[in-house]
């Protein structure tokens, strides 16, 4: 009986792994969705249904599959309008927060300009404001250009 379950576990653990090199992602995250998934790629021919990037440019870019989307945000709303195929930038473009998206600096401009006018640094000036220091950088250069 033992020899019998290992060979079974042995067997299931090849065809997981057989899987899993054909398509890109694990039997799990196809059988969670009652194979949704795989018919979502199918249906958007493995490529991201906003940029055209193939499943194979994504894979060679990111070292991992192109993903499936849900267009709600809703991870339990798993019906074929609401799925769809993105890479990783489309996904992220559409996910991202609006505050994000946001430009802060431009907020700040006055107190930007004139920390710089006192000599503080990018990088000063961005950990007391909270910002990147390419951010900092980026406005100074497009606001000092506006006075040339």
């Amino acid at each position: 009986m033992a020899m019998s379950q290992a060979y079974k576990n042995e067997w299931q653990r090849k065809a997981r792994s057989e899987f899993q090199k054909k398509h890109g992602f694990s039997t799990a995250s196809n059988y969670s969705n009652n194979k949704i998934r795989l018919e979502i790629l199918e249906r958007d021919n493995y490529s991201c249904v906003a940029c055209g990037m193939t499943d194979e440019q994504h894979k060679a870019r990111w070292g991992r599959p192109i993903t499936v989307d849900h267009k709600d945000r809703n991870r339990k709303n798993n019906t074929h309008e609401n799925l769809q195929t993105l890479c990783l930038s489309c996904h992220g473009r559409k996910d991202q927060s609006w505050y994000l998206k946001l430009a802060k600096a431009p907020i700040y401009k006055a107190e930007i300009l004139a920390m710089r006018a006192e000599g503080k640094s990018y990088k000063n000036i961005a950990h007391a404001l909270d910002l990147s220091i390419g951010t900092i950088w980026k406005w100074t250069q497009r606001w000092e250009g506006e006075n040339k």
